[in-house]
């Protein structure tokens, strides 16, 4: 038979492992940390998972944060923000609160990053980026009647000659239909 001491000793202590477990099985938490205060405090400290672009994926939106974790679904009523990831070769499917673990969709949020880093950035907004294979990434923006190509390589490279000649052309780049950054040195504007 157990005494009062026993039951009084499992209300004192807290398993701080599964709490933090717990709350970290959330989508919107990146990170927990728990602290017990005895005899009758609990402090969690919360690092939020933040959403930074939408994944189209079978007629259906999810929020995604800068690591590739879904967040939510979109309901049908909701405007997903921008920008989008598409066409992202190799995912059928997603499970909210789980990485999409794609090299495709990982190299599209690179792409992201790269850009967003960039000067133009500011003057320019990304609104899609399809991501067939990582060496088929195709960037829309808003402001652009071109789409920019990037892939077959390091995307950080190709963000800075990109930013390079946009500043060089004080962003009237003569392409119509594409910018190309996938040939090194060699960019293809058609």
């Amino acid at each position: 038979s157990r005494g009062l001491g026993d039951v009084y000793k499992r209300q004192l202590y807290l398993n701080i492992g599964d709490v933090k477990e717990s709350v970290e099985s959330l989508p919107y938490v990146l990170s927990c940390n728990v602290k017990q205060v005895f005899p009758d405090t609990v402090l969690l400290t919360i690092e939020e998972r933040i959403p930074v672009l939408s994944l189209q994926l079978n007629s259906q939106s999810y929020e995604v944060d800068k690591f590739g974790v879904v967040l939510r679904e979109y309901s049908p009523r909701e405007i997903p923000m921008t920008p989008f990831i598409s066409n992202v070769g190799g995912v059928n499917f997603v499970d909210v609160g789980e990485p999409v673990a794609v090299p495709a969709f990982d190299e599209a949020i690179r792409l992201w990053q790269a850009f967003s880093a960039l000067p133009m950035a500011e003057e320019v907004t990304i609104s899609e980026i399809s991501a067939q294979s990582t060496n088929e990434l195709l960037m829309y923006c808003d402001e652009l009647v071109y789409e920019i190509r990037w892939g077959n390589g390091d995307i950080d490279k190709q963000a800075a000659r990109l930013g390079i000649l946009w500043e060089e052309l004080d962003g009237t780049l003569p392409c119509k239909s594409y910018l190309d950054l996938r040939f090194e040195e060699d960019l293809a504007c058609k």
